[in-house]
């Protein structure tokens, strides 16, 4: 321990020696430097002072460094980019030059193309000028190449020209004597028969589909349904005129005979049943329908017996022949 006040005071300039070491003086061309830098990089954190001259060469040092430097303590908000590095952080993170690429690629493409209505304005204006030979002359090309193609072409087209006739020009056309019933009563559509589709059922797949329908005589409507392989066409026909026509005995019979030539025996029964007179026959149907043919025999055999005693009378001759 020091014994006198001089040896306290040598003590207190050893322990501010210890402090603050000795060093070199910041002189003004230094400090000029300093500011030098500071106006080089703006974008750098300042010092926050330059030490004075009792300072040493470590408070230089530090000055140096915290111009280049954050402190380690301090997080990365308080640290200001320079340019060049957000230059850097703007092309890495939006990609402008392929934005400035796609709008260039459309930019193009809307140019090569005209405005959408324009184009509709120039195709409306190139098919006022077609006509029908323009149309029609294709179509007979193509109809006579593919018979499916005339086939449904005539089934649409034939609709739309009935239509647009009158009442006197269809009933003149549909009569019996009149060009339709002449034109399927033709002995050269035969040649046609067994090909599919053939002109017969073209035609009365379009009277079908027609509105009114065209009055054609049943007998032929069955022949033709018959011959040319056009049951359901000449079914579908019978049964349309059914609710039409006055004399509805003449269409049952026409559509009982197709049902039978299509084996069609539960329809063909129950055609029978709704038109028969007697109970008879609606019995003895009734057993043919289940199979039981020997009590059917039996139930026809004693209507019969009814029949020449004249127990029953008035009874049409078909009614009979079915028995």
């Amino acid at each position: 321990k020091p014994s006198t006040e001089a040896d306290v005071a040598e003590v207190k300039e050893d322990i501010k020696t210890e402090e603050n070491p000795p060093g070199p003086k910041v002189t003004q061309e230094k400090e000029s430097e300093v500011k030098a830098m500071d106006i080089d990089n703006p974008g750098e954190s300042a010092p926050k002072e330059i030490k004075s001259e009792g300072d040493g060469a470590g408070g230089l040092v530090a000055v140096k460094k915290e111009t280049t430097e954050p402190k380690a303590g301090e997080g990365a908000a308080s640290v200001t980019p320079t340019k060049a590095q957000t230059s850097k952080a703007i092309e890495i993170a939006s990609p402008l030059p392929l934005r400035k690429e796609v709008t260039t690629q459309f930019d193009e493409k809307a140019a090569r193309n005209p405005d959408v209505f324009e184009r509709h304005t120039m195709f409306l204006s190139k098919v006022r000028t077609v006509k029908m030979q323009n149309i029609v002359v294709p179509l007979q090309e193509l109809v006579c190449n593919d018979p499916h193609l005339s086939y449904h072409l005539w089934v649409l087209l034939f609709p739309i020209v009935w239509a647009t006739l009158t009442d006197i020009e269809k009933k003149a056309l549909a009569r019996p004597t009149g060009p339709i019933v002449s034109l399927l009563s033709k002995d050269y559509h035969i040649v046609q028969a067994p090909q599919r589709p053939n002109v017969i059922q073209a035609l009365l797949e379009a009277f079908i589909v027609s509105q009114p329908l065209p009055k054609l005589p049943m007998e032929l409507v069955k022949y033709l349904g018959k011959t040319y392989n056009a049951w359901h066409v000449a079914i579908k026909l019978l049964e349309s005129y059914l609710p039409r026509v006055e004399d509805k005995d003449r269409c049952l019979d026409a559509l009982a005979e197709l049902y039978q030539a299509l084996n069609e025996d539960d329809i063909f029964l129950g055609l029978w049943k709704r038109r028969c007179l007697t109970e008879e026959t609606r019995i003895g149907l009734s057993y043919v329908q289940h199979g039981k043919h020997t009590q059917a025999q039996e139930v026809f055999l004693q209507a019969m017996a009814k029949v020449r005693s004249g127990a029953i009378s008035k009874l049409p001759k078909r009614e009979v022949v079915l028995w």
